[in-house]
Parts: C-alpha cells; structure tokens; sequence
C-alpha cells in the first residue's frame, strides 16, 4: 500500500481533488514524476482540478511548462479533456499555446478531439494556430473535421478560413475526412437527419464544394483508415 508522500498516493488525492489532504503529504518538489512522467500538475489538469492545479503552481512553484514522456504539457492534459478553467488558468500563467508533444499535437489539436467549443475559442483566441500541422500532415480544422461538431467547423473557418486548405501526408483533405467519418458512422449507427443536413451546409461554404460535387467513399482506404486514428493523438 502507497504511504504518505509516495507518488502513486500524492497522484490518487489529485486526482480525487482532495487538497487539504494533498497539502498535509506533500513534502518536497511537489512530488516526484510518476510512471509516465507525468507530475502533479499534470494530473490535476487531466482531471480538472483547478485548485489543486492553482495551489501546485503558487504555492509549491512547479513548471507550468513541464514535459512527460509524451511531451505533453499541463496545457495539452486540460486542453484534450475540456478543461475550460484549467485551459484558461495555465493560458493567464503563461502557459505557450502552441506547444508540442510527442507527434508534433498542440493542445488545440487536442481540444478539437472534444466538441467543446469554449475551450477552442479560449486556445484561439489566445494566439493558437490552427494551421499548425502535425506529424500526419493534420491540421486543427482536419482534427475537428474527423469528430464532426458543425459548430467546431464554423467558427474555426470563421476565424482562419483557408484552414480547409490543407491535405494530409496521404493527401487527404478535410472533406475527405468528414465524408469517410460521416460514412464510419452510418454504418454502425442511426445518423439523424438533422447532423447530415448541419454537415451539409457546413461543408457547402467550403470554396470549391457544394451538395452536388461531394462524393464520399464508403471504403477509404486502408492508410486513409489508419492515418491519424489510434488513440486519438492522445
């Protein structure tokens, strides 16, 4: 069993948010990097545990900027789990908005994995680009085109609208991408006629595009399939 101060049991009270708990085990450093990597703030961004996040970075001082294995950030762990409280306080820290982990993902990739629109617009609209491209070839408006929230869609062309002007290291663009999820889901899903028709008129504002010229593969192939899935880029 983990006893007070061993990393695994300072992890699990992060976790669980209790920080008057937290405070009487913490000896030194904050704690040392679990299995991962992974340090205390890490932790408490991933499960959105704002005061123990704020009481990690006042009181004891940790990096902000403090990379595990992955190269993943507080920032990335708030920003992939939506996170809105943990995204904006690491933003007002300081926190670099663009920065990478491991496959070249920037936290704002890693929030259009969620259909969480405020964090989005709280990373953009503190200078994230969503041209950026990852290992793959993908940009945010790719990412966000695979999980298919029109809103996500909309306000990302609104305020960068060549981000459809893009094609991955397979060449595939983010209409492809939409077709083929949209496609993936209809196969194994009842799909509501008011999501094609959202799609529908999202992806008719694309320059080039409209209801008449798209086509969607029911059988990508099996790089298309491959490119970019796993574990989300989480």
């Amino acid at each position: 069993m983990a006893g007070p101060g061993d990393p695994r049991r300072l992890c699990r009270l992060v976790q669980e948010g209790r920080l008057r708990a937290l405070q009487g085990e913490l000896r030194t450093d904050g704690g040392c990097p679990g299995p991962a990597g992974d340090t205390l703030l890490h932790c408490a961004a991933r499960h959105g545990r704002l005061d123990v996040l704020a009481y990690l970075v006042e009181a004891w001082g940790l990096d902000i900027e403090a990379a595990n294995r992955d190269y993943k950030r507080p920032l990335h762990e708030a920003a992939s789990m939506g996170h809105g409280d943990c995204v904006r306080y690491l933003l007002g820290r300081g926190a670099a908005v663009d920065c990478l982990k491991k496959a070249d993902w920037t936290p704002l990739m890693m929030a259009c994995t969620r259909k969480n629109l405020e964090v989005i617009q709280d990373l953009v609209e503190r200078g994230a680009n969503p041209l950026l491209k990852n290992k793959d070839g993908w940009n945010s408006f790719h990412i966000a085109s695979r999980e298919g929230d029109p809103l996500i869609l909309q306000y990302l062309l609104t305020v960068c609208p060549d981000a459809w002007k893009t094609e991955s290291k397979i060449r595939r663009t983010p209409l492809h991408t939409a077709g083929a999820t949209m496609n993936e889901t209809a196969e194994t899903t009842a799909v509501s006629p008011p999501l094609w028709m959202q799609f529908s008129v999202v992806m008719s504002t694309w320059p080039g595009c409209s209801s008449k010229n798209m086509r969607y593969n029911r059988h990508p192939s099996s790089a298309a399939r491959q490119e970019g899935r796993g574990p989300l880029g989480l």
